[in-house]
């Protein structure tokens, strides 16, 4: 995957990263989680990281999947209904909660990525 040796930047960050812009165009978690996933398993050594950096590469990838819940998104509308919340009250509050959520995680997971040692 050229793109990913050509980023110059950790795999945990290009993964979380991947995963939001997926999630923004396809508004499914699944696909966009799915999707990352498989990218770069095929792409990298995963035997060259340690169990806790691939566990901490998937949570980067799941907290870049539930990023910027729109209208293209099944369960954005089965709560705007639910609670009969209108549409720009959900953008509002939806939205930013699960983006401030998946990013803070992101972060989460990459400042363990570079305080636990690779060996580990």
């Amino acid at each position: 995957m050229n793109a990913l040796s050509n980023a110059n930047m950790p795999i945990v960050i290009f993964g979380f990263l991947l995963a939001l812009v997926l999630r923004a165009t396809l508004g499914t978690t699944t696909a966009a989680v799915t999707t990352v996933a498989t990218l770069l398993a095929g792409s990298i050594d995963l035997t060259a990281y340690g169990p806790l950096h691939v566990a901490l590469l998937t949570v980067a990838i799941c907290a870049g999947g539930v990023c910027l819940s729109h209208v293209n998104d099944a369960g954005f509308w089965v709560l705007s209904r639910y609670f009969t919340i209108s549409e720009l009250v959900m953008l509002q509050t939806w939205t930013v909660a699960v983006t401030i959520m998946g990013v803070v995680c992101g972060a989460l997971a990459t400042t363990l990525w570079v305080v636990i040692p690779l060996t580990s």
